[in-house]
């Protein structure tokens, strides 16, 4: 949130279960936090992504929820060559 606080006229708005990120009164991106009472936390900004960034991000939740043997298998057949 500090990211967005720092954007100079932006004003944040808690309303109907999320925190909104405003500029002359125009919402730009949504943080959802346990929303739907599953514990997750969801942003939404009207942005273009960055695929490969996401792509990480996508990554890093599949490692936080794989086994250790899923992410071992992954890694190995990843490090091999061809």
């Amino acid at each position: 949130m500090r990211a967005g606080r720092r954007a100079a006229g932006t004003e944040i708005s808690d309303a109907h279960g999320y925190t909104g990120f405003l500029l002359r009164g125009q919402r730009f991106a949504w943080l959802l936090v346990d929303h739907l009472g599953d514990g997750r936390l969801a942003l939404c900004a009207k942005a273009q992504p960055d695929w490969a960034e996401v792509g990480g991000f996508l990554a890093q939740a599949w490692r936080m929820t794989a086994t250790k043997t899923a992410v071992t298998a992954y890694d190995a057949a990843r490090s091999r060559p061809g």
